[in-house]
């Protein structure tokens, strides 16, 4: 989406070094899309769909960009995607890239840094023994190392009836 016109069918590529959206013209040509314009974007890679969404770094706790978002429903599951360059890193004579991501929740218009698959027990209020069962039950190994094992505990949390919690 780029002011506020949807296009579709395009050659897209995201710089996650440098958090920007690029595309490949007719003429084999890449251009940097203006940053400013675009609200957000799908990619689809290896079978899978990422929709990411440009988010303002409004508060301390996260910086603006592109956020995948895994989860939408009353609160939205958003990860971030870095890469750094660890200059001659091998044998001191090569770069290493190294890549890394961070999870947030946005609930009710606040946006939290998710550390530990406890975080979201907490936000959410709910008790720790319904998410290890919940976890249990489903047989599911939740890590905030696999950032979509984490969407399903977000999704189960967020649509828990108040009683529940």
């Amino acid at each position: 989406v780029m002011d506020n016109r949807l296009f579709k069918d395009l050659s897209l590529r995201y710089d996650i070094y440098n958090d920007e959206l690029q595309i490949r013209t007719d003429k084999d040509i890449i251009l940097q899309l203006n940053k400013e314009m675009v609200t957000g974007f799908s990619l689809e890679y290896n079978g899978r769909t990422y929709n990411f969404e440009k988010i303002e770094g409004d508060t301390a706790v996260i910086k603006g960009g592109y956020y995948n978002i895994l989860y939408k429903g009353r609160s939205e599951l958003l990860v971030s995607y870095k890469k750094e360059i660890m200059l001659l890193a091998v044998d001191r004579k090569y770069d290493l890239f190294n890549q890394y991501h961070r999870i947030y929740l946005r609930k009710n218009g606040l946006i939290h840094q998710i550390r530990r698959k406890s975080d979201l027990s907490e936000i959410f209020g709910v008790n720790k023994k319904v998410v290890k069962s919940f976890i249990k039950n489903r047989g599911l190994t939740v890590t905030v190392k696999d950032p979509d094992s984490i969407s399903s505990l977000a999704e189960f949390c967020d649509n828990l009836p108040e009683g529940e919690q």
